[in-house]
């Protein structure tokens, strides 16, 4: 993408300080994304490796950005997320919110 955007800059003559310029703006957009992304595998993987619930066990998750509580369970745990069923629907959480704010277990009374 870089290569061609660099191509297409130099064939419509660009000075070359704009050119340098998109080009890191290229860079550092695609830099952002592979972090978030590479972040979410790795804490994937350590959540497939460690196993610290199961699909199907019921968990507690504090989500202190909107001060609230949510009582699920298990459904998936893929490499970048991890889906939980809740009484009002199915919520995707991305994996390194979930080593960020590990869920509780709830107690069973």
């Amino acid at each position: 993408m870089i290569v061609t955007t660099v191509a297409v800059l130099l064939a419509l003559g660009s000075p070359p300080p704009v050119v340098l310029v998109a080009a890191l703006v290229i860079l550092l957009v695609g830099a952002v994304a592979a972090r978030r992304v590479t972040a979410n595998l790795l804490a994937g993987l350590g959540l497939l490796i460690v196993r610290p619930y199961q699909r199907g066990e019921r968990v507690r998750l504090h989500t202190p950005d909107v001060a609230a509580v949510l009582d699920a369970e298990v459904v998936r745990i893929g490499l970048l997320n991890t889906t939980l069923a809740t009484t009002t629907g199915v919520e995707t959480v991305p994996n390194t919110r979930l080593l960020r704010t590990p869920p509780d277990r709830p107690s069973s009374r």
